[in-house]
């Protein structure tokens, strides 16, 4: 029964951990701090790199 229990805690806390992660980036780097947040997204996806092979957040040469 313990480790059914463990498990059931595992998955709680990993399903309220991604939870809070989509509320904050939604809610807050797309809101208020969506000035340090823009500049991401756009090189992103602006530049293509989100689909490249190298590294897409290394710097532009």
């Amino acid at each position: 029964m313990n480790v059914v229990i463990n498990i059931l805690v595992f998955i709680t806390t990993a399903l309220f951990m991604e939870f809070v992660a989509w509320a904050l980036h939604k809610y807050v780097m797309h809101g208020f701090l969506w000035v340090l947040h823009k500049g991401e997204v756009c090189h992103i996806f602006l530049n293509g790199a989100l689909f490249s092979s190298h590294n897409s957040m290394a710097p532009e040469k």
